[in-house]
């Protein structure tokens, strides 16, 4: 504002203020991602035989879990089933996490797990959490990969122990083929460090394989993994 021959400037604070929660007069959405989807049925075959024995009274039935749901081609929201969340079985592996776990009370060089790997990481960006618990856990789990509905063999048995058997492949290979591959994982497991192979090890679970699969099952985010593996006691 220009007075006379001078020129007034006049400041007034902003203020600004952040909702924590969404308006009550606008709709909610929720988000799925198109691979986290499965289903669980009785295990009955075609004819309706249950392929397991004769439960006892008040005895839990075996449930097949399918996954190979495709949510843009098989009727979800309209089949009539209802829509539900399903118990999550977490593991701390490699395969399941897309991560390495340092273990202090292995024999091994723990120096040679702590840098992070160039090849199939994530940007920086995203992964700007994990890096400051570089020393503690290496990752290179996608987006993708962390929304969807993982599994390993470890996961797979302890459906089992819950009386939750795996829907069986579609195709099996040829006899020639699974003995061909069998030899050949028998030599590459030959040639594997003994450090790998005790890193891959499922004995001596440690407290910080605990709680990083306990994050895993609360589907946090990268910042808030580093933050419980960087404070957690162990």
């Amino acid at each position: 504002m220009v007075i006379g021959n001078q020129l007034e400037i006049l400041s007034v604070p902003f203020q600004a203020s952040l909702l924590l929660f969404t308006p009550g007069e606008l709709s909610n959405f929720l988000v799925l991602a198109d691979n986290s989807f499965t289903r669980t049925v009785d295990d009955f075959d075609a004819d309706g035989n249950y392929l397991h024995a004769e439960p006892g009274p008040n005895e839990q039935l075996w449930k097949r879990l399918e996954t190979d749901v495709d949510p843009w081609y098989d009727p979800i929201f309209d089949s009539g089933q209802p829509l539900d969340y399903s118990d999550v079985f977490c593991c701390s592996c490699p395969d399941y996490s897309h991560a390495i776990i340092r273990m202090p009370e292995a024999g091994g060089n723990r120096q040679q797990r702590f840098p992070l790997p160039s090849a199939m990481s994530e940007n920086t960006y995203n992964q700007l959490g994990l890096r400051e618990a570089a020393g503690v856990v290496q990752s290179w789990e996608t987006l993708r990969h962390r929304t969807s509905f993982k599994m390993c063999k470890h996961s797979v048995a302890t459906m089992f122990h819950h009386k939750i058997k795996v829907q069986e492949p579609k195709q099996y290979p040829s006899f020639d083929s699974r003995v061909k591959f069998e030899e050949k994982l028998n030599k590459d497991m030959d040639q594997v460090a003994e450090e790998f192979r005790s890193q891959l090890k499922r004995s001596e679970i440690t407290t910080k394989e605990i709680v990083y699969l306990l994050a895993q099952g609360l589907n946090l985010d990268e910042i808030e993994t580093a933050y419980v593996m960087l404070n957690s006691r162990y």
